[in-house]
């Protein structure tokens, strides 16, 4: 596995040697509106650089991601401390309005070291453990005033608004209506909607509810079918649902000529079957979700 990540570039990727993912293909979408995930794939199914399945932008590994995540809040969590016991030290009010200050303070040194939690609850605890920390080394160490706890409440009031209101404001799946967060998300290309890890079907590159109402995304007008595939095939059977060129409306792929019905090119967003050529005159959403199309020349079946 390492010799074939290194095959793929110098950025950080995981490479998936026998496994295609060309219909994962997609850019997930984190909670800035940043690409947090990018799929992509190769024509080749073989062993090798030039003809591997890559994930970009690799995730790093879970042990890693843990030390970085403890490592982060332990550094953060000494800061704040040490700036409540600096305050507290000070007039009781000082440190009462420190305590305030150390959620909001915890909150964008979190962010900005992109520490998330699973649960939107602990990272309150960060700013409520420092500032508890921070008073009570003043008060058990020179016998300062009792005034001073009401800085870890005060902490965690505003530690606890600031959840709220974040959750108020959070996405939502234009699906199932739960809270995206932090999660993974795609915008489906079909529909528009905002949908979560759980709505999404990744091997459709679209959402559950296009996907079970057979949603199109082509144009139905004859001229666009025409331009992109050529004039429709008289003769032959669509390779995926059998349909005959009397029944169904068959289009042929422009590099290896296998016919496909039109139902079934837009079920595959553009995509050959065999040949996993793909269409030039995608919508603009969609070509996001789909590999950069090699166009040979075209060679039409009539």
């Amino acid at each position: 596995m390492a010799s074939h990540a290194a095959g793929c570039g110098s950025k950080a990727q995981v490479c998936l040697s026998r496994l295609r993912i060309s219909e994962y293909s997609g850019t997930g979408i984190g909670p800035d509106h940043r690409a947090r995930l990018s799929l992509v794939e190769t024509a080749s199914l073989g062993p090798g650089a030039a003809g591997e399945s890559c994930v970009q932008g690799g995730v790093p590994s879970r042990s890693t991601m843990k030390t970085r995540t403890i490592a982060t809040l332990v550094a953060c969590s000494f800061l704040l401390a040490f700036l409540q016991l600096v305050a507290a030290l000070g007039k009781p009010l000082v440190a009462i309005l420190c305590g305030g200050l150390l959620a909001f303070l915890a909150s964008v040194l979190l962010r900005f070291f992109e520490v998330d939690f699973e649960n939107a609850w602990v990272a309150p605890c960060v700013p409520i453990c420092s500032s508890v920390a921070g008073v009570a080394i003043p008060y058990f160490a020179v016998g300062r005033d009792k005034t001073i706890w009401f800085a870890p409440l005060a902490a965690a009031i505003v530690a606890a608004l600031m959840v709220e209101i974040r959750r108020r404001d959070s996405r939502r799946c234009g699906l199932c209506n739960s809270r995206i967060g932090s999660g993974l998300a795609f915008n489906c290309p079909r529909c528009e909607l905002l949908a979560c890890e759980n709505c999404w079907v990744f091997e459709r590159c679209r959402c559950r509810l296009c996907e079970q109402n057979h949603v199109p995304i082509f144009s139905p007008d004859g001229r666009w079918w025409d331009k992109q595939f050529g004039p429709r095939s008289s003769y032959g059977r669509c390779q995926l649902c059998l349909g005959t060129a009397d029944e169904v409306d068959l289009r042929v792929c422009g590099k290896c000529g296998r016919p496909q019905c039109r139902e079934c090119w837009d079920s595959a967003n553009g995509q050959c079957s065999k040949c996993h050529w793909i269409v030039e005159d995608l919508p603009p959403r969609l070509r996001d979700f789909m590999a950069a199309p090699n166009q040979p020349e075209r060679h039409y079946h009539t």
